[in-house]
């Protein structure tokens, strides 16, 4: 049985670096290794081909120029191709570290000469981050006592955990009027400001519809009046059932930073937020009805991507 047991090892043993070795022979064969040095020269083309250059500006270098070979189409409305290719990072590689510190996804336009003499010119049109699926990190919800909670929801935007938030940005349900929802918009936009300034996250929750058009129905915002936001909590109204938004104001964004989105309507048996016991936390500043409560511990937000479900553990709760 030994003697069998070791042939296997040596056989498993030689396979192993037999494969090894096949695969290092011939890494060149599946490996992209751009040189200097041309294969193919414009002029062995069978078609017309010109060398021009696009400035561009690096984050490492400054201004720089790419060297680019321009193969006019037949037809002057005929479609523009722009191919890039690189090694190891490119242009939105250096961008996105710079000014996002992320990976991006970059949307550009160029306009190419007609002949050698005239400049190509090269703009970006949009730049966003990469956005990045991790549902593959499912997160798997775990049953907690609800006063220990301080929101839970069935239906909820967002996968994983988050737990680097003391400052929660309330709109108090007991206080808030529809007909001064600008006036709130215009509080949750200079504590924004401010809490973004100071690199503190926070959670924001309010009552209607984040964003929307009509302020009778929610509160009137955009995104930037609330980018610093890492987790949003829309709520019903107490008299009027509006029809929750769920994020669809801001998608893009939510996606893109992944920033987590709470939707709790208890009539319809969606969630609950114990609105009790924030109201009773003391502010650190308080506007109208609008409440920045903050707190010496993070709270723990916990987001299902599977199920949608999600939920808000109040400071200085830890779970497995």
């Amino acid at each position: 049985m030994r003697k069998a047991a070791l042939y296997v090892c040596l056989i498993a043993a030689a396979v192993y670096f037999s494969a090894t070795a096949a695969l290092w022979a011939s890494q060149s064969r599946f490996i992209f290794e751009p040189v200097r040095t041309l294969v193919v020269k414009p002029t062995e083309l069978a078609f017309p081909v010109t060398d021009v250059t696009i400035p561009v500006r690096s984050a490492k270098a400054g201004r720089e120029t790419l060297h680019a070979w321009w193969m006019p189409a037949a037809r002057s409305d005929a479609k523009l191709v722009l191919y890039f290719h690189g090694n190891e990072g490119n242009v939105s590689t250096s961008i996105g570290e710079t000014a996002l510190s992320r990976p991006v996804e970059i949307e550009f336009a160029a306009q190419l000469p007609r002949n050698a003499a005239a400049r190509a010119s090269f703009g970006f049109l949009q730049l966003r981050p990469l956005v990045v699926s991790r549902e593959g990190e499912e997160l798997r919800m775990e049953e907690v006592d609800r006063s220990r909670l301080m929101c839970q929801s069935a239906k909820v935007l967002g996968n994983g955990r988050i737990a680097d938030c003391c400052d929660v940005l309330m709109v108090n349900p007991h206080s808030f009027e529809r007909a001064r929802s600008r006036e709130v918009a215009q509080t949750i936009t200079r504590l924004n400001t401010k809490l973004v300034e100071e690199g503190r996250p926070y959670l924001l929750i309010g009552v209607g519809r984040w964003g929307s058009n009509d302020p009778w129905l929610g509160i009137p915002v955009v995104w930037d009046q609330i980018s610093g936001a890492r987790v949003i909590i829309e709520a019903g109204f107490r008299d009027l059932r509006v029809t929750p938004s769920q994020g669809s104001h801001f998608f893009q964004n939510l996606t893109a930073f992944q920033i987590g989105y709470f939707t709790v309507n208890p009539d319809a048996g969606e969630g609950f937020v114990d609105w009790e016991w924030l109201c009773s936390q003391p502010a650190i500043e308080e506007e109208g009805c609008v409440r920045h409560l903050r707190f010496d511990s993070p709270l723990l937000v916990m987001m299902s991507g599977k199920t949608s479900q999600g939920m808000i553990l109040k400071p200085g709760i830890v779970t497995g």
